[in-house]
């Protein structure tokens, strides 16, 4: 799987998108764009969590989910020994800390202040 930022940059230097949702109208570039964005649609989630009766559209969610039942916490916090299920919850503990941080210490961790 290619990093967001190379997908990203894919999607937006790419004007042309030839793949169109029969339901909405909205066009993509990429053919598994618009297979992802029809099970919006179809309400289908094929992805089914081992522990509980929660399905999701996505693995990447499903993973997520996850974590929820068996603690994993791979995130850790640059300034303190705290560890979270999601980047996303970790990203907000740590602007927590650079709050107050230096403007040089955000630069480190590639924050801003």
């Amino acid at each position: 799987q290619r990093p967001w930022r190379q997908r990203r940059a894919i999607y937006h230097s790419n004007p042309e998108r030839p793949y169109q949702c029969t339901v909405c109208g909205q066009a993509f570039s990429q053919k598994m764009n618009l297979a992802r964005h029809m099970q919006r649609h179809t309400g289908e989630k094929p992805y089914q969590c081992q522990f509980c009766p929660m399905r999701f559209n996505q693995k990447c969610n499903l993973e997520r989910h996850v974590r929820c039942h068996t603690g994993e916490r791979p995130f850790h916090c640059t300034f303190c020994a705290k560890r979270f299920n999601s980047k996303s919850n970790l990203s907000r503990h740590e602007a927590c800390h650079l709050v107050h941080a230096s403007p040089e210490m955000a630069a480190l961790t590639n924050f801003s202040v």
